[in-house]
């Protein structure tokens, strides 16, 4: 992803934003969380909101499901803001569990496997 910004010629007054499912699990991986905020030459960000997990079968059924986690408790998604663009003083990742109240998807009533994560970027 950071090859791929330096390839667009964005100008260093730009911010460029990292975000998604990128599949290192910062809780169980701590390492390999560093090593990927260094990697992305990335600002770490701040955490609030349901700070333990994006991705929790313990109250997200559709996490739990047979062919998407298992049982695994895992801290996955990320919205991170490069260092090597445009400055800003703070992002705040907060993840939020949206749930539907239609009574067609009782026991289903999360949105997705994964809770969404909503950044905060300040200048």
């Amino acid at each position: 992803m950071k090859a791929l910004a330096h390839s667009l010629n964005i100008p260093a007054h730009e911010t460029v934003v990292y975000s998604g499912d990128f599949n290192v699990n910062k809780r169980k991986f701590p390492d390999d969380y560093q090593q990927m905020i260094a990697n992305l030459s990335a600002i770490e960000p701040m955490y609030s909101g349901y700070t333990e997990s994006t991705f929790d079968p313990r109250i997200n059924d559709f996490a739990g499901e047979a062919l998407s986690g298992g049982e695994n408790i895992e801290y996955l998604d990320y919205v991170m803001v490069s260092n090597e663009f445009g400055q800003r003083t703070s992002n705040d990742n907060r993840v939020d569990i949206p749930r539907s109240t239609d009574d067609s998807l009782w026991k289903h009533y999360n949105l997705s496997d994964h809770f969404p994560v909503v950044a905060e970027i300040k200048p």
